[in-house]
């Protein structure tokens, strides 16, 4: 009877190794495949905000060269300190892929700033900028952002006034993720996410995914670039799924060739 029991056991356990070697290797032959899937889903989800009536908008980025950041005399220093750690980190994620973007600080308000930030309200905003920009009086945060009206730089950022009506790390980052190009997304758990008002303890908010967008946004290299349309002949900001195929496709060549 023991030897019965002891042949029967030396079957399940092989029969349950087997099964655990199968699982192995089933999830290393498709995690990468997985992962660059979901890194490409991301990027286009994150930085082409989709509207049903008109697909996904074009991406955009921030000009190059030297930004620089208005900082309001409304702003505590922490929060200045925040924004100087995310475009610390943007910057950093930047030059890493090639981009030659820089940003600097400024409470002069007549040097010519990028970026405007206050903490306040709307109205506080148009106050300070002479702006006339609407918003729910409820909306703690929001980032008004402009492309350039040359056809040669219209997927490109120049200007955003931001404002920031609420203490939460949180919000502040959410918005200035707008002033770099990414725009809200459905999913839980990142930077971009809608609504999601959770607290920082530490970083700039960013997770590991939320970064590789930032990369692959702000790629210079042999495999083109990101903006997608030809504004000289463009007449929307709208992608079609052509465009978004194209996109994609693009966007997984990069990580392939270069992020691996």
């Amino acid at each position: 009877m023991k030897k019965k029991l002891y042949f029967v056991y030396i079957i399940f356990a092989v029969l349950f190794l087997s099964c655990e070697e199968e699982n192995k290797f089933d999830d290393n032959s498709t995690s990468n495949v997985d992962e660059n899937q979901l890194i490409v889903n991301h990027f286009v989800d994150i930085v082409t905000e989709y509207y049903p009536n008109f697909g996904y908008v074009a991406p955009k980025k921030l000009n190059g060269g030297e930004v620089i950041v208005y900082f309001h005399e409304s702003l505590s220093n922490d929060e200045k300190e925040h924004i100087r750690n995310f475009y610390d980190r943007i910057q950093f994620l930047a030059n890493s892929v090639g981009s030659d973007i820089s940003f600097s600080y400024t409470e002069d308000s007549s040097n010519g700033f990028q970026i405007g930030i206050v903490h306040g309200d709307v109205n506080f905003l148009n106050d300070v900028f002479g702006e006339d920009f609407t918003s729910k009086e409820t909306t703690l945060g929001k980032a008004f952002s402009f492309a350039g009206s040359d056809p040669q730089d219209c997927m490109l950022i120049n200007k955003s006034f931001v404002f920031i009506n609420d203490e939460r790390p949180r919000v502040l980052f959410h918005e200035l993720g707008h002033t770099i190009g990414l725009e809200h997304t459905n999913k839980r758990g990142y930077l971009m996410t809608a609504g999601e008002l959770d607290d920082v303890v530490s970083g700039v908010g960013m997770n590991e995914l939320d970064e590789m967008v930032v990369k692959l946004l702000y790629y210079v290299g042999d495999l083109g670039d990101v903006m997608v349309l030809d504004c000289a002949v463009a007449t929307s900001y709208a992608l079609n799924n052509e465009e978004i195929e194209d996109l994609k496709n693009l966007i997984s060549s990069i990580i392939d060739n270069d992020y691996q």
